[in-house]
């Protein structure tokens, strides 16, 4: 990942607002099964490196959400467990889905 900070001390700020909007909406997809939670936390990583060396190294050493960062910068593929999870978590709420449709034509 580009280590470049921005030189620029408003948009510097802007951005690292965005890496927390972010980092919170991933936070929150990781809970709800159709939020692609990964995604928003690589962004904010992405947004934290151009922007804060401090925050970038929490993210990247966090204990929840490191290794996500980690195994994206080191080209990993998606474990099979958290594929079989996530497979699990959507089949989940694609039936409580279908049942509570069903009983609400009914």
């Amino acid at each position: 990942m580009s280590r470049g900070l921005i030189k620029n001390y408003f948009l510097r700020r802007i951005v690292l607002f965005l890496g927390f909007i972010s980092l919170t909406i991933g936070v929150i997809g990781i809970f709800i099964p159709m939020l692609p939670g990964v995604v928003f936390i690589l962004i904010s990583a992405y947004l934290f490196s151009k922007t804060s060396q401090k925050f970038y190294d929490w993210l990247l050493n966090n204990k929840q959400f490191g290794q996500y960062v980690r195994d994206y910068n080191n080209g990993a593929k998606m474990p099979v467990r958290a594929k079989v999870i996530t497979g699990l978590l959507i089949l989940i709420s694609l039936t409580v889905s279908f049942f509570v449709f069903v009983k609400q034509i009914n």
